[in-house]
């Protein structure tokens, strides 16, 4: 699961690595703020500071993954960025109505695994976050209709996942030997891809979806576990 995480790692380095370069293409030093939605513990705080983000909106629903990204924030501050972390609960209403505190103006969005928590309020959501003309934004997601048609979908499970289909909307997810998930079934809401890009065409007016496969130099090397779950995994570029 390690070297899956590392993997992982690299793919949301690259781009939020692009989505920089591409916005400081005419001006290396443009100031760039980035909103996160469903920042949990902050662990892309070295990818922040490396690429010198100016300043980052980190929201998430879960107060006590908030307090630890606060310590992480501490301890690893080593630049200029400026991290606020906030408490919304993107998936109520009433919650993303605090969005209208952020007044600043946001360059890239990004969602690494949290979207499906809010999915229903995405749109409304974007609504309420002041875009740059050029605003980018990045999702990664599980997309298992990506992988398995939903009709013949019971239970898919390898050395190191289990998922089970609780609903037609709803999967009961496992992580094996991993501390995010602390050995224990995690219900989560499925993710429609027709859905998420007809919300997203609306604000973006170029959308680049593709399988995390497609970022391996060679998948006839890769073992038939990690196969499977980056055959489930998926990423978005929404640009202006």
């Amino acid at each position: 699961m390690n070297q899956l995480f590392i993997k992982h790692n690299q793919i949301k380095f690259n781009l939020l690595q692009n989505a920089v370069n591409k916005i400081r293409l005419e001006n290396r030093n443009r100031k760039i703020n980035i909103i996160d939605l469903g920042v949990g513990r902050a662990n892309d705080i070295h990818k922040w500071n490396k690429l010198n983000i100016n300043q980052v909106f980190g929201i998430d629903a879960s107060q006590s993954q908030l307090d630890e990204a606060q310590n992480r924030i501490k301890n690893n501050q080593t630049n200029d960025t400026l991290i606020q972390i906030l408490h919304i609960d993107l998936s109520n209403l009433d919650e993303v109505n605090k969005l209208f505190k952020i007044s600043n103006e946001i360059n890239i969005i990004i969602s690494f695994f949290a979207v499906h928590y809010f999915i229903d309020n995405l749109s409304i959501i974007l609504s309420k976050i002041k875009m740059a003309p050029d605003c980018v934004i990045l999702l990664t997601f599980m997309n298992l209709n990506s992988a398995f048609p939903p009709a013949k979908l019971n239970i898919i499970e390898n050395d190191l996942i289990y998922i089970k289909l609780v609903d037609k909307n709803h999967i009961a997810v496992n992580y094996k030997d991993s501390p995010y998930f602390n050995n224990n079934e995690i219900i989560e809401q499925t993710i429609n891809l027709h859905q998420l890009t007809k919300i997203l065409n609306k604000y973006f007016k170029t959308l680049n979806i593709k399988c995390f496969l497609e970022t391996y130099p060679d998948i006839t090397i890769i073992e038939n576990n990690i196969l499977e779950i980056e055959l489930m995994h998926q990423y978005i570029i929404g640009n202006n």
